[in-house]
């Protein structure tokens, strides 16, 4: 009896977790540092992006897509300027 309440507290279980199985492997995606690659290191002159120490191919090879979106969208000089900005700003109101 307690063989057959186990196996079907299991296959229940299993059979209430499938349906959410796409949920997780989209949120999975989301949280897999592989799929970004690494993060802007910012405070340098130009586009540096950190990645993890042992970071596989995929992480590697998206660290490199995200360098060359961030030199296309010219973060670094975007940010200088903003940053020019503020300091302009808080130094009149200073």
């Amino acid at each position: 009896l307690t063989m057959l309440s186990s196996e079907i507290g299991e296959n229940l279980m299993a059979e209430m977790g499938y349906p959410l199985r796409s949920a997780f492997k989209r949120f999975y995606k989301i949280i897999d540092y592989a799929e970004y690659g690494g993060a802007p290191l910012l405070g340098i002159n130009g586009i540096a992006i950190i990645c993890h120490g042992l970071s596989g191919s995929k992480a590697v090879k998206n660290a490199i897509r995200l360098a060359h979106e961030l030199a296309e969208i010219k973060l670094a000089d975007k940010l200088d300027n903003f940053l020019s900005i503020r300091q302009k700003l808080f130094k009149e109101v200073r």
